[in-house]
């Protein structure tokens, strides 16, 4: 699927279905959707082009391929930074510098990739120079905009060598390295010793390719469209309607927050930390994450927060406060962060420098929060529950032994007149062709009826591809 940093045309391409649609893709979409350049954009045409016959096909949608084409290519809000995709790692080494360099390189350690939604990935180093990748490596599930850090640690131990969190002392937000902006180019990362002086370590050479999810952006058109979130604009653009535009009018909306990282450089009770997060507007105490006890320095907490705040502003500012429960006296206060709620949902998942005194610009903690903002008109959320519901559906159809690619074949072969639904003269065909499972047929025609009756579709005309589903689950149960 990958080849010399960005994807091949080779027989993945050859063998998938695009409908003939290629030629009518256009370059200038995929950049404008995807924020790639050539010659990403020429690749990525087919499995556009895949993407889109395959929404089309799908009987949940009641779109055509040409419905979907024409809005792809005159799109002109795609929300580019929050686009979800894989990081291919082809090249990952070490070059140990300063006096220290030969020690360095006389010892092995273990290098950790944070990538904040995805965790940590780590690699195992032998020597400097050395590549840490044999083949190529792939995270997935990570969006554009996340910021990537490195930390090396001698391997077997707690003991943190160094990181790429770096000197630069930024109140806003710590900038990392941007998984979007990676196109297979050689990037020099410089790793520091951690601690005040923020001493040289060396440099960490990386490349690696983001590759976008094709079918995940071409989900989200697909499901804004059935939800009548696209705007046509002059002839030929489109926008999609979505949270930006109610931020920009000022509108409240909810911030939810998934989920919160922390690292304390530094012990704050003898030896180790019990630290806890709080969250607040103004004076109002929003949110209090259960405490984390016995935490040694450089060791990364995470808290599952899951948590709506509602009624919030994208202008609105927010107080996340790091406090250490102390064993010995009153709780010790670590520091904190001020936040505009906009700068939370831009980001997505931002990483921060948390500090007692701005003033001193000291890194007692790093702090990452997952977050996004939404109101109830616009909702991405609501969008995201047609994906979601998707993929239940296909848990559902796994535990009972039948694919997606089955069931709709199955819907598509039994819907003789082609219009999305299934009437019970249609529906009843299933049973013939499964011989009735073995019952008389006049008792596997009861059955069927209290099924019909159980899941309450004994008093409709017509059974859905949704309903097809949940039936065709019940039925592989006996």
């Amino acid at each position: 699927f990958f080849f010399g940093g960005v994807m091949s045309r080779t027989s993945v391409v050859s063998n998938m279905d695009t409908g003939g649609l290629e030629s009518s893709i256009r370059e200038d979409a995929i950049t404008q959707v995807f924020g790639t350049g050539p010659p990403m954009q020429q690749q990525l045409i087919p499995f556009v082009a895949a993407a889109i016959k395959k929404e089309a096909d799908s009987p949940r949608r009641s779109l055509t391929a040409d419905q979907l084409v024409s809005v792809f290519n005159g799109l002109q809000n795609y929300d580019v930074d929050h686009s979800k995709g894989t990081l291919s790692l082809t090249h990952l080494s070490i070059n140990f510098t300063g006096d220290k360099g030969k020690l360095n390189n006389s010892m092995d350690h273990t290098v950790y990739m944070q990538t904040g939604s995805q965790g940590p990935v780590h690699f195992v180093l032998a020597k400097s120079k050395k590549n840490l990748i044999e083949d190529r490596l792939k995270v997935s599930g990570l969006v554009a905009s996340e910021q990537c850090f490195f930390e090396v640690f001698v391997k077997g131990s707690k003991d943190l060598k160094a990181d790429s969190f770096g000197p630069e002392w930024n109140p806003k937000e710590k900038k990392g390295v941007r998984v979007g902006a990676l196109n297979g180019d050689l990037v020099k990362i410089t790793l520091d010793h951690p601690g005040d002086t923020h001493e040289n370590f060396g440099e960490m050479h990386l490349k690696a390719t983001w590759v976008p999810s094709v079918e995940d952006a071409i989900r989200t058109i697909a499901t804004a469209m059935l939800h009548n979130k696209i705007k046509q604009v002059g002839d030929d653009g489109y926008r999609i309607v979505d949270w930006r535009d109610e931020a920009a009018k000022g509108r409240p909306g909810d911030l939810a927050i998934g989920v919160a990282k922390l690292r304390l450089n530094t012990a704050f009770d003898i030896f180790t930390s019990d630290p806890y997060l709080k969250i607040f507007r103004k004076t109002k105490l929003l949110y209090h994450c259960q405490t984390h006890e016995n935490v040694a320095p450089f060791a990364w907490v995470e808290w599952q927060i899951n948590e709506v705040l509602p009624n919030l502003r994208s202008s609105d500012k927010l107080t996340f406060v790091v406090q250490d429960k102390n064993k010995l006296m009153s709780d010790t206060f670590v520091g904190q962060i001020e936040v505009i709620v906009e700068d939370l949902w831009k980001g997505g998942a931002t990483w921060f420098t948390v500090a007692r005194d701005h003033t001193n610009e000291k890194d007692e903690a790093y702090l990452y929060i997952q977050a996004d903002w939404f109101c109830e008109e616009s909702s991405p959320q609501k969008w995201a529950n047609a994906s979601a519901k998707n993929i239940t559906m296909d848990t559902q159809l796994s535990v009972a032994g039948l694919s997606m690619d089955e069931v709709t074949r199955k819907f598509k072969e039994l819907d003789k007149d082609g219009n999305g639904l299934l009437d019970r003269g249609e529906f009843f065909e299933v049973y013939k062709q499964m011989d009735h499972m073995g019952l008389d047929p006049h008792l596997a025609t009861k059955r069927l009826d209290d099924w019909l009756t159980h899941y309450g579709f004994d008093k409709k005309e017509n059974i859905s591809f949704d309903e097809f589903v949940m039936i065709m689950c019940h039925i592989q149960q006996f």
